[in-house]
Parts: C-alpha cells; sequence; structure tokens
C-alpha cells in the first residue's frame, strides 16, 4: 500500500487497499461544483518504474466556462481546469476573461505556467544569476518564473555556439520544447515506447527520451496522420 497514491486533483486521498484482490476502495467528496475534476493513481514496484492511470470526471462543463472564448472549443474543460488549479488565469479585457486558446505560446509565458503547475515559490530564487545573453529582454513580470526554471534545470535555454546561451523569451514554443520541458517535471521510473510517428526522426535528439516517456503515459498525441511534428508552435 505505502507504494501507491490516490489523487484528486494533485491532492493525496486516503484510502483501503486489499492486497490479495488488489482492491482499492476510498470515499472522493462529490462533485458539485460544475468544473472538470482528474482522479489518479500511481504504483511504483521495487526497481522504481511507476505505473499510473487517470479518469476525468466531468461536471456540467458545457454549461460553465471559465472563459469567454473557450465554450466551444475542444480545450474547454482543460482550460477550466488549469483556471480552477491557479495555473492560468488568461487575459481581462473589460468585465471579460479570455484564455485565447489558438494563440501561440511563448517561452516566458510558458515559464510561468510550469511555475504555477509545480507550485514553485519563485521569491526563493530571486539572487539566482543566469547566463542568457538576452536577459534584458526578458519582461519583468516574467523574470521571478524564468529564473527559477533555470535554477530548478527544467528550462535551460537554447545554445548559441562559443559558450553563450539564449533564454528567447518571446520565441514560440514548440511541441519537441514542450515535451523536453514538461517531461523534466516529472520523476524518473515512468515508462518509455518506442514511437511510430512517421516523423519520429525528426524529433531532436534532447526531446526524443521525453517524447517517448509522455506518449507511453497517454499525455501526449500524435496528429490524425500519425505525425508528431516536433518543429509546430
Amino acid at each position: 500500500k505505502d507504494k501507491i497514491k490516490l489523487l484528486r486533483d494533485g491532492e493525496e486521498v486516503p484510502f483501503e487497499y486489499n492486497a490479495i484482490t488488489g482492491k482499492m476502495t476510498a470515499s472522493i467528496n462529490s462533485f458539485d461544483d460544475m468544473k472538470m475534476h482528474r482522479i489518479t493513481v500511481t504504483a511504483e514496484d521495487d526497481s522504481g518504474n511507476i505505473g499510473k492511470a487517470s479518469a476525468d470526471i466531468n461536471t456540467g462543463l458545457s454549461a460553465v466556462s471559465s472563459f469567454a472564448d473557450t465554450s466551444s472549443h475542444f480545450s474547454n474543460g482543460y482550460a477550466n481546469f488549469l483556471y480552477s488549479q491557479d495555473i492560468v488565469s488568461g487575459s481581462t479585457v473589460g468585465s471579460m476573461r479570455y484564455f485565447y486558446p489558438d494563440r501561440q505560446l511563448t517561452r516566458q509565458e510558458f515559464a510561468k505556467i510550469i511555475c504555477n503547475f509545480l507550485a514553485v515559490d519563485v521569491t526563493a530564487y530571486s539572487d539566482v544569476q543566469m547566463p542568457y545573453s538576452d536577459e534584458a529582454s526578458i519582461s519583468e513580470w516574467a523574470l521571478p518564473y524564468v529564473r527559477a526554471m533555470y535554477a530548478k534545470g527544467i528550462i535551460r535555454g537554447k545554445d548559441l555556439g562559443s559558450g553563450k546561451l539564449s533564454f528567447d523569451p518571446s520565441g514560440i514554443v514548440t511541441r519537441a520544447e514542450l515535451v523536453t520541458i514538461v517531461g523534466r517535471t516529472q520523476q524518473k521510473g515512468y515508462p518509455s515506447i518506442s514511437l511510430s510517428f512517421l516523423d519520429s526522426k525528426e524529433i531532436p535528439d534532447y526531446a526524443l527520451p521525453y517524447a517517448q516517456t509522455l506518449t507511453a503515459q497517454q499525455v501526449l498525441a500524435g496528429y490524425d496522420d500519425n505525425t508528431f511534428r516536433p518543429k509546430k508552435a
């Protein structure tokens, strides 16, 4: 039992476990708040291999949206979930809040999202010195998040040659960069698989192991034509 965790929206939930039958039993608070919730079970073996399964519980998502522009978008439930978890906040225009689901995401925006996802106290990294040659172009609001992500080794920057690094704050996050950054937030031990995408050879070496494990976990999938498109925004 001590190798198993049951989580609701990332928070651990107590449960009973029958080791003979393998059955878990738990009482989960009712889902009456018109939001999406995620129930996750993880189990680790003695070698450190981790298995994970999740189920999304949708409650009235078609009727309620946190944003003015997502009610008919495929991302609506996920956007609402991330908003309820204080991971994304959107943009307020007048009295309306917008998610802009089809807008491209910048690297400094993603640094803030990942910090929020990890619940990082960015003030603990205020004295971190960064090696980026373009640090002056990082927006003031983004600097605390970029410092924290650099210090934790989750976002490392781009090699410009001659030992110089660039953060490229306004650069668009590619799918290869995204899987790498998300993959670095995970502990070791999750499964990995060989990729069958038609363009798997185009995935950069730095991103490949993360693409393999996130695909195995069903965190991400390719496009309908079985391509990954690692350079796509």
